[in-house]
């Protein structure tokens, strides 16, 4: 949880520099879908990786 929210404060801090603001709502949906994107890509990678490491079967 701490390394998605890490990240995803990248994410946003990243966005805020270089977006052009006000947003439009199709911005808005597009940014948040990013974000959504990243932020699962990052927890999948974390427990992925704690599960091989484990040696835990979850099927």
């Amino acid at each position: 949880t701490v390394a998605a929210t890490v990240s995803l404060m990248g994410v946003g801090a990243f966005a805020c520099v270089l977006l052009p603001l006000p947003l439009t709502v199709t911005g808005l949906m597009l940014l948040k879908g990013v974000v959504c994107a990243c932020a699962g890509a990052v927890a999948g990678y974390i427990t992925i990786c704690y599960v091989v490491r484990s040696g835990k079967s979850e099927a």
